[in-house]
Formats: C-alpha cells, structure tokens, sequence
C-alpha cells in the first residue's frame, strides 16, 4: 500500500469517525454530548499522523457524511467552521524547515505552537461570528423564540404567575449577550483539548513526527493580544454585528489566558510533591466556579505581560 493511498484511507476512515460523533448528539443519551466534543479528535489525529492531505480529506469527508445524512448545509457548515480549522492546525503543527539548508545535520526549525495558540483564537472568532450572524442570532426575532422556549422549559415544574413571564424577555435577551462569550470560550476549550488528545495518541503509535512539546513552556500569546482582549470586552457592550465580534473575542482569549494561567500554575508547582492534588482540583474549580476561571484569566493576562514562570519560550510575533 502506498503512502497516497495510505494518507487517503486514514482521511476517509477519520471522516467518517468524526461524523459519527458529531451526530451522537442526536442519539439523547448521557454519553451524547461528551461524545460530541471529541469530534475533531479523528480530524486531528488523521492530520498529525498521516499529513496535511490525510487532514483535510478527514474533514471533507466528515462535511460529506454530515450532508449525506442531515442536509447539505449542514455538511457545509460542519466544513467551514469545525473541519477546515482543525485540519489547519493539525497542518500547522506539522511544519517544519530546515534550520541550515547548507548543513542537513542541523535539523528541522518546528512552527511554533505558540502560533498555533493564535490561530485557533483568530479562527475561533471569524467562524463563530461568521454562522452565529448567518443563523440570525442578531435577529429580533430570535429572542422572542428563546422567551418562548424559557417558559416551556420553566413550565415543566409548574405554570408560571404573569409577573414570571413578563421577567422571561429580559432574561432571554441577557442570555443572548453572553451567548457569544460562552461559545468562544467552549470552542477554544474543544479546539484545544482534541488537539492535545490526538497528539498523544499520534505520538502512542509512533507516528508523531514532531519532537513532544512541553506545553506548559510553549503556550503563550503575543502582547498584543492584552490590548486587543481588552478592545474585546469593551466591544461586546455595542451592539449589532460588532458586539457579536467582540464577545466571542473576549470569550475565544478570555479561555486563552485562563490555558495560560494553568501553564504558570503547571511550571510553577513542579517538584512539589502535592502537584497531582492541587492540579486536579484546580482544574475541578475551574470548571465548576468562574471566579476560579477568571482568576486564571487574570494570571494568563500577567504572564503575557511579565512572565511568571521560571523559564519562557520565546514568544511569538505580533497578530497577523
């Protein structure tokens, strides 16, 4: 079996992989949502071990199945924001150049995956801001319809007092606003942790061509992402389209710096005998309680401006 044929195998079979967990959503089980978010792990692990052309034909194939078995939009949809990107990460992970062209002995210059960080963040936004304005999240009707669906579900435990319903508008528009951040907090976390997990397994098997990196060293952001989080935040309370943009902005590097601060809380805690302990509950807080994320967050942001950790990669450039 040739390597071509090899590559688009492992495509096809990722595919089909990644399809079949997306649409374990529409199954209603426990286990559907988790199952869910590991979608672009077949994505990511066809990319990593197999090539770029193994990568993108897992997410072309994975739009195909999709459309196959919903709608064609849907297979479009998947394409353009979930399986496109993850490929294109995975592609970026797997570059490399020479460090000397006239010395092969010197070995292969990496991209670095601090600028991976950044791509994730900047697609995170333009895809979600992209299908949630093309879904018609800024409509007005759309939060009639989220009221609506309020009270069917605050109904199930009982009818509600007229007084009760003439609170369920605001709170369906509340819930709008802060639509956006959550989405691009929960996409960066996705995106993040598929890329991690298909990495391991890649290097598992041997096919990882890429030396390990220690991510706690290597994730960082640009200083120039402090004042752009920043610009973020303060656009998320406009309006229209641009607090769209800027929402899932705040939310897409709000989840960045929170994955900044746990890599401080990671180099900082080693040799400490408890580091298992205090790891796992902090990652347990911060799950369960935002002030504990935003606590991260606010490490993340001090770390990007003045490293707190003993020994730091070279950051990468300004945002392109």
């Amino acid at each position: 079996m040739t390597m071509t044929t090899r590559q688009a195998l492992m495509g096809f079979a990722g595919g089909f992989a990644s399809a079949l967990l997306l649409l374990a959503v529409t199954s209603g089980g426990p286990l559907a949502f988790p199952l869910a978010t590991l979608f672009p792990l077949p994505i990511a692990i066809a990319g990593l071990g197999w090539g770029s052309l193994s990568g993108l034909l897992a997410a072309a194939s994975a739009a195909g199945f999709i459309a196959l078995l919903t709608a064609w939009p849907m297979g479009l949809a998947f394409f353009l924001i979930s399986g496109a990107p993850v490929a294109w990460y995975a592609h970026q992970i797997g570059l490399a150049r020479p460090k000397d062209d006239a010395d092969p002995a010197a070995g292969l210059e990496w991209f670095p995956i601090a600028r991976v960080f950044v791509t994730i963040v900047a697609l995170t936004t333009i895809t979600l801001a992209g299908s949630m304005w093309y879904g018609g999240i800024l409509r007005e009707e759309t939060a009639g319809v989220f009221a609506d669906l309020f009270v069917s579900m605050a109904e199930e435990g009982g009818p509600l007092t007229a007084e009760q319903k003439a609170d369920v508008p605001g709170l369906a528009a509340a819930y709008l606003r802060i639509l956006p951040v959550f989405a691009g907090i929960s996409w960066v976390c996705i995106m993040v942790l598929n890329l991690w997990l298909a990495a391991r397994i890649v290097k598992a098997s041997g096919q990882l061509q890429r030396p390990w990196d220690s991510l706690p060293d290597v994730t960082v952001l640009p200083q120039l992402s402090v004042p752009v989080f920043l610009g973020a935040m303060l656009l998320a309370f406009s309006g229209g389209i641009a607090a769209l943009i800027g929402g899932i902005a705040t939310g897409a590097l709000g989840m960045a710096f929170a994955l900044i601060g746990l890599a401080v809380v990671h180099v900082r805690t080693r040799g400490n005998p408890a580091r298992g302990l205090l790891l796992g509950l902090l990652y347990s807080l911060a799950i369960l309680f935002v002030p504990v994320l935003a606590l991260l967050v606010l490490v993340g942001l001090t770390d990007t401006v003045h490293s707190l950790r003993n020994k730091r990669a070279t950051p990468p450039g300004p945002i392109v």
